[in-house]
């Protein structure tokens, strides 16, 4: 694999499209959600064969803002520096998460941050090209739970290779779920699902 000036994420991208994973992006948050989010690193390299793992420990080696964890069946690039921030809204546990006869992702990604001790979070859930409604109304039970791991269930409820991309800023963020993850295209600021 080649990047040329790209984000690393294309390189995951590329990833995911062979793999039977699925991808969850934590882009860096901007301060606010009026001022322009921190630019993505553009990356020249090549990827040699090997193991997703050995791929994924180069890509992060291209750009060292990110780090990746495997969490079940996704793999989860995210800020290398937010990686073990407690305070940081993907890290945060949810002693018990219960969802009843839940319709879709969107109501799921509420329910899980609403559940949420301390201070509130206010997040979006952008619908971009596909459908987030459960293939049925969802029930089931999590106990000490992160964010991250929510999120990850609700994406599987959608798809067994679905994933999620969480982006914005400090005071307003916003999650959008794909199929795939989609390469960044250049000069296009926000990130692509498809």
């Amino acid at each position: 694999m080649k990047l040329t000036d790209e984000p690393i994420t294309n390189g995951v991208a590329q990833l995911g499209q062979i793999g039977n994973v699925a991808v969850a992006v934590e882009y860096p948050l901007g301060n606010t959600i009026s001022a322009p989010a921190p630019p993505l690193v553009m990356v020249t390299g090549t990827i040699g064969p090997g193991t997703l793992a050995s791929a994924l420990d180069a890509l992060c080696s291209l750009d060292q803002t990110f780090a990746w964890v495997r969490i079940g069946n996704t793999v989860h690039i995210l800020p290398r520096a937010l990686e073990k921030d407690p305070s940081y809204l993907l890290n945060r546990k949810i002693e018990a998460l219960s969802f009843q006869d839940v319709p879709g992702a969107q109501e799921a990604v509420l329910g899980a941050v609403a559940q949420l001790s301390g201070p509130k979070q206010q997040i979006a859930i952008l619908q971009v090209g596909m459908s987030l409604s459960f293939s049925h109304p969802w029930t089931a039970s999590f106990k000490e739970i992160t964010v991250r791991e929510a999120f990850d269930k609700i994406a599987q409820q959608l798809g067994p290779t679905y994933g999620w991309q969480f982006t914005g800023a400090t005071d307003f963020k916003y999650v959008t779920f794909h199929e795939r993850l989609g390469v960044r295209l250049k000069n296009i600021k926000q990130p692509l699902n498809r």
